[in-house]
């Protein structure tokens, strides 16, 4: 593949990833910090505080999440020591109205 072509690829996908940051920026009243490392399209930080991957957050958008129930998950996952609860784990279950407690630890 050509470098032009890698190049275009690259400078398109940054772009869509930063409308999207923005987008979702604008829908929670979140600012956007920063891209963790300088690694557009990567993990997006807001607020100096909260941390998200680009699919989490383009997952949130595509699918018309409510306003800041990606935070909410976040806050849920921390205060309950949850690191391997997915976001849409999260809202599956909230549909269920079977969201865990705790990891079993």
């Amino acid at each position: 593949m050509a470098l032009s072509i890698i190049k275009d690829l690259k400078k398109r996908y940054y772009a869509i990833c930063k409308e999207y940051v923005f987008y979702f920026s604008q829908k929670h009243e979140y600012v956007f910090s920063y891209w963790v490392a300088g690694e557009k399209g990567g993990i997006a930080c807001f607020i100096d505080q909260y941390f998200f991957s680009t699919e989490n957050i383009i997952f949130d958008v595509n699918t018309n999440q409510p306003k800041n129930q990606i935070f909410e998950w976040m806050d849920y996952c921390v205060e309950r020591e949850l690191p391997g609860l997915s976001y849409q784990e999260y809202i599956a279950n909230l549909k269920k109205n079977n969201i865990p407690e705790s990891d079993g630890k």
